[in-house]
């Protein structure tokens, strides 16, 4: 039934003209509507006032004949009938559901989508503007007719701006109404899983069965058609299946079938008919792409795990519909992913190449977003664990070098307080963290959990050292009178205050060799493990000329590059991560130790030391660097022992300064050889 009109008896006499195949005289209207000649009149003038402010042809007289509906207002009013008005939508959601409108109906005056929306005329003209600039992305525009508003363009680009924006707009619908489903569609969709052997997922199923209603009443309309090239014969069982589906609709066209079948294969399967040929093809892919992203992230997932092959697998099947026919899939947490798994994102990006080789093309940020969900699924299952043994993570970029550093000063620092890690980056997005009350990293971190994150060097500055302590107090992991026991500036600032102290140098170095005693710390670090020197003479070099920080990264590995002990693709991955962290790598004191993970390129243990005469700037015009530490990690542990030894050294201020005025390598080399950091012969 019509329900249109705001006045008494007004939707009745809608009902009675549309209903009619025939002209009405004004007795039967009076008798139907039981209603004075005058008061019939009466009210056809207001009911045509409302259409008119619709701007729909309005109820006619024809003079010895009666009263009828135009079938072009029956038409429109047979939609008003059937849609619901909506109430407190926000703009967000006004500009969806404003083009879907336009997109739907022939035109739609600025009264009709006031109405329709519950809003002023005003707000719809402000709305449009929006629209305007959405629609342009799609190649479709809003245009006027005598008739009221429409949107121009391509009937593929109307249907793909419905597509990809179906999921919000059925979402939007059922808040307002139930959507009336075509009930020919949800037994279609099962009679398409059984032929094909593909099972699609629950949101799947729902999102078709709406998509489905509404493209099968467009298609009706013979104008909407696609133009029917007669394609090449095509066997699939899912065109079969849509061929069969849209003749039964009273729509014979092939191409139309065609865009039908990329339709349902674009959406989601929770399995899928292994025999299908295509699915043959995909899976050798998949097993490349989870190789590659082992490869580049420094992991070891197996294929097997948690069924990821299978899964994937089944993930890239539709995929490849939406990639190979142009079908774009938005992710709703797109802004989200790229933030809070930065890493993870990155690196699916890389390792989806063989599945873009396949395409032969690159396939869009929103559906590498949903590939990597794929890998952080499998990597929180396997560092579920890790982050539970420490009230306190330490991270990195890699977990090697600069957070080996900072987690060995912590625990020597703070004895009372449970520390873990190094993790690396694509651990900390992956992990669950239940456990962990605090962060401290050496590169800037998104926020998990609300935890609190800190960033300081892996060689704390006593500023960074307070901030630590301070961070430490606020998450009651020590008290106010715990003494941080490597900060000998403060021990020095307080014997200061009450005494004259005739040899500073002197008692500061005692103070931190009584620290470490009282710590347990002070086991000679050199002699622990086989890799107490990893310094050779041809390792050291003196550079004149003046550099970037990236030629500077570029001179200080090519010794090891040289002997083959890194590949070149070691070289670039510290760069690239010089570039997307910036200076964490610069330890103070104008020294840099610039490092990547195993996995990026070592061969071999090894460690380079690189004076620059020239100081250069470190992406950070205020980290001034003159010194470079190459180092080559084959694991996490192998390098530690000379690492801290060397590190122990570096700042003792007397033996960097006598190792800054070194004019010469000789100079350097004889340095290094009296502190027993460097092997007496090359290698």
């Amino acid at each position: 039934m019509i329900k249109f009109s705001k006045y008494k008896h007004g939707n009745e006499l809608l009902n009675i003209l549309e209903e009619s195949d025939s002209f009405i005289p004004a007795t039967d209207l009076m008798d139907k509507l039981h209603l004075s000649r005058r008061s019939v009149f009466y009210l056809i003038n207001k009911v045509n006032k409302e259409l008119d402010s619709h701007e729909l042809f309005g109820i006619t007289n024809i003079q010895n004949m009666g009263y009828y509906l135009p079938e072009e207002t029956a038409k429109e009013l047979q939609t008003v009938r059937e849609a619901p008005v909506f109430n407190g939508l926000t703009l967000v959601q006004r500009t969806l559901i404003i083009p879907f409108i336009l997109i739907s109906r022939n035109y739609s005056s600025l009264s009709y989508l006031s109405s329709y929306l519950s809003v002023s005329k005003n707000t719809i003209i402000r709305d449009l503007s929006s629209v305007e600039d959405t629609l342009k992305k799609q190649h479709l525009e809003i245009i006027n007719t005598n008739k009221g508003k429409t949107v121009k363009g391509e009937e593929l680009d109307k249907r793909r701006w419905v597509y990809e924006n179906s999921d919000d707009l059925i979402q939007i619908y059922e808040q307002q109404t139930k959507i009336a489903i075509n009930p020919i569609v949800p037994k279609q969709l099962e009679l398409l899983e059984k032929i094909t052997g593909n099972s699609l997922t629950d949101d799947a199923k729902v999102m078709l069965k709406c998509y489905l209603t509404w493209y099968l009443k467009r298609v009706k309309n013979p104008s909407m058609n696609l133009v029917d090239k007669n394609p090449d014969s095509h066997f699939s069982l899912a065109f079969t299946w849509a061929n069969s589906l849209l003749q039964d609709s009273g729509v014979h066209n092939r191409s139309e079938a065609e865009y039908l079948t990329r339709i349902v294969n674009s959406r989601q399967f929770s399995f899928v008919n292994w025999d299908d040929p295509l699915i043959k093809t995909l899976k050798p892919i998949t097993n490349s792409i989870i190789q590659r992203f082992n490869e580049v992230a420094g992991v070891s997932i197996n294929p097997n795990e948690n069924s990821l092959v299978s899964n994937l697998t089944v993930h890239l099947l539709s995929t490849y519909y939406r990639a190979k026919f142009n079908i774009n899939y938005r992710h709703p947490s797109l802004d989200q992913i790229k933030v809070s798994y930065q890493e993870t994102f990155d690196l699916t990006r890389i390792a989806v190449q063989p599945f873009e080789a396949f395409l032969k093309k690159k396939i869009s940020d929103d559906e590498v977003a949903l590939i990597a969900l794929y890998f952080g699924g499998v990597l929180r299952n396997a560092y579920s664990t890790v982050s539970s043994s420490g009230q306190v993570l330490v991270v990195c970029s890699s977990g090697i070098g600069t957070s080996q550093l900072l987690l060995r000063k912590l625990k020597t620092t703070y004895p009372t307080v449970n520390f873990s890690g190094p993790m690396n980056v694509i651990q900390y997005e992956n992990s669950t963290l239940d456990k962990v009350q605090l962060v401290i990293s050496t590169i800037h971190l998104h926020p998990k959990k609300e935890i609190p994150i800190i960033h300081v060097s892996a060689l704390p500055s006593d500023t960074e050292w307070n901030t630590i302590n301070q961070a430490l107090v606020r998450t009651n992991l020590i008290t106010d009178d715990t003494l941080p026991q490597i900060n000998v500036g403060t021990l020095m600032d307080i014997i200061s205050t009450y005494s004259r102290i005739v040899d500073p140098d002197g008692l500061k170095d005692a103070l931190k060799t009584y620290i470490s005693r009282v710590s347990h710390k002070d086991q000679s670090i050199k002699n622990n493990t086989e890799d107490s020197t990893v310094l050779f003479p041809n390792d050291v070099q003196l550079v004149d000329q003046n550099a970037d920080w990236g030629q500077a990264i570029k001179y200080s590995m090519a010794p090891l590059q040289k002997d083959g002990q890194i590949e070149p693709k070691y070289v670039n991955k510290i760069i690239t991560l010089t570039k997307k962290h910036g200076p964490y790598m610069a330890l103070g004191n104008g020294i840099m130790l610039a490092h990547a993970s195993p996995n990026d390129g070592v061969n071999k243990l090894g460690i380079s030391f690189t004076m620059f005469k020239q100081p250069f700037d470190l992406v950070d015009p205020s980290k001034k660097i003159k010194l470079i530490i190459g180092l080559a990690p084959i694991d996490e542990q192998r390098h530690l022992s000379y690492l801290g030894l060397l590190m122990k050294k570096l700042q003792d201020k007397k033996w960097l300064d006598n190792l800054y005025e070194a004019s010469s390598e000789t100079e350097l080399i004889k340095i290094l050889k009296q502190s027993d950091l460097l092997e007496t012969a090359n290698k």
